[in-house]
């Protein structure tokens, strides 16, 4: 993760010290640590990050034995810290950072398999029980490569559909990817907090847990928020998110 500028306008980031009540790593997101947590900041958790305070700009490692001078265990850690920050990161392909994405069940990657004239449908029963209506289709081969749509009808076990169409056919064995779009929340974390999980699972709605808005969508670079892009790797496309927090320790509704 890193810091990628603010709501407000402003460029530059707000970074201050914190004591960390866990070992961090320079990239993650960190949270106000809970009362009695002997620190001021500290892990959050995959699909919780209430009171989020912002990106760890260095890494910390917590320990509870004394010391002194550098080997002192009172460690502290450069964090961002605004409110209304927007924070950029890898999209992975399951709970672990850099899981690939693939053409399972419940996972992101959908192949048309006989082909349907309206460019409104994708059949593909590996949609699973996994919901992304509100998210985007992203064509990755065939007619429609580079076009983006937003996901308008699932079908269990089924299909999904948008409700704009897509200028070509949907031919058979074209290839989508389906992922959040701006304004989804309930984005969740990978399990060393330092990317998104862009693969919810079997029985997710959008928006499921976690604590963040997308502001904007990255597909092998291109902002899929401002239309067509240019998808490079069409295999294993590298999709970042654009994100602000929810909710956060200086701004918190929790």
């Amino acid at each position: 993760m890193r810091y990628a500028g603010d709501m407000t306008g402003t460029s530059a980031a707000l970074v201050r010290r914190f004591r960390i009540g866990a070992t961090v790593t320079a990239g993650q997101i960190v949270v106000r640590a809970a009362l009695g947590g002997n620190g001021e900041i500290t892990d959050a958790a995959v699909n919780d990050y209430t009171e989020a305070v912002g990106v760890t700009l260095e890494a910390g490692t917590y320990s509870t034995t004394q010391g002194t001078g550098t080997d002192s265990a009172e460690v502290m850690v450069k964090t961002t810290y605004s409110p209304f920050q927007l924070i950029r990161g890898k999209v992975s392909g399951g709970t672990a950072a850099d899981t690939d994405f693939d053409g399972t069940t419940d996972n992101v990657i959908m192949t048309e398999p006989t082909g349907e004239s309206a460019g409104i449908t994708l059949a593909d029963t590996d949609v699973g029980t996994s919901e992304f209506v509100g998210g985007y289709l992203v064509g990755l081969s065939g007619n429609n490569i580079g076009a983006v749509r937003v996901i308008d009808a699932h079908t269990d076990n089924t299909s999904t559909a948008v409700v704009v169409p897509f200028d070509a056919d949907i031919a058979q064995n074209d290839t989508y990817l389906r992922t959040f779009a701006p304004g989804l929340q309930g984005v969740e974390l990978t399990t060393n907090f330092e990317q998104w999980n862009g693969v919810p699972g079997a029985g997710a709605d959008l928006p499921d847990t976690g604590h963040s808005i997308i502001w904007e969508v990255y597909v092998d670079e291109s902002n899929a928020s401002h239309g067509s892009l240019n998808v490079i790797n069409p295999s294993q496309p590298v999709v970042e998110f654009k994100s602000a927090f929810s909710d956060h320790a200086f701004n918190s509704i929790a």
